[in-house]
């Protein structure tokens, strides 16, 4: 750190990202809206198993029966069956079960996180995230130097600041990450307390400033 400008050279690994990915989810986590996402997501796939499959069940009961059934009453005696009911009742609560002990546990999160990770760098070239980057801190904003590109952003650029489970993390008004450097990166935790006070107060400081671009500059 010197003067105005401080600078960290890090180079980030997959097990960084998903500890970020981990962090960010649980910070972002509510209890009534996770329940909800949950019972939407497990309701779609029981109504997509049932459209697939209550057609299957009529076709098979008429051509075994052909003339000694009636394929509509069959029909309505079959959605009107408790048993059926009950048991789709009992599939739903063990589904809905399994999905919510995935979300509480941290290594299931660690894990979708992984994959989707994995998804997002097959896309496309996102080689740079595992690049060895320089983060050049001021008071006008941040500047990410890799090896392929640069990108500038202005504070007003970024919604917040925080430290994550350790990682000193900017981050955009969409939630999206715009740079973090994980902890072993900063000499101690006091150097780390200090480079990120630093920078709320010219993060604040900008906030009062007029805006003369927003988001990222990439060179």
């Amino acid at each position: 750190m010197s003067g105005e400008t401080i600078e960290i050279e890090f180079e980030a690994t997959m097990d960084d990202l998903i500890t970020l990915c981990v962090a960010n989810y649980y910070r972002k986590y509510d209890f009534w809206t996770t329940i909800v996402g949950i019972a939407r997501s497990n309701l779609k796939q029981l109504l997509i198993g049932l459209s697939m499959a209550f057609p299957v069940i009529l076709m098979i009961s008429y051509f075994r029966h052909k003339n000694d059934i009636d394929v509509f009453q069959f029909a309505f005696s079959l959605i009107t069956n408790s048993t059926l009911i009950l048991c789709l009742i009992v599939f739903f609560a063990i589904s809905f079960f399994v999905s919510f002990l995935k979300v509480g546990c941290r290594s299931c999160v660690g894990r979708t996180c992984k994959k989707n990770l994995h998804r997002l760098i097959e896309k496309g070239n996102k080689s740079d995230l595992f690049a060895v980057t320089k983060l050049v801190l001021t008071s006008n904003g941040v500047q990410l130097i890799m090896p392929d590109r640069r990108i500038d952003l202005l504070w007003p650029a970024l919604a917040s600041l925080e430290i994550l489970d350790g990682i000193f993390r900017g981050a955009y008004s969409d939630g999206n990450t715009a740079f973090f450097v994980p902890s072993r990166f900063f000499k101690s935790e006091e150097e780390k307390q200090r480079i990120y006070e630093q920078c709320v107060h010219w993060w604040e400081a900008a906030q009062e400033k007029p805006v003369p671009t927003k988001g990222a500059i990439e060179a």
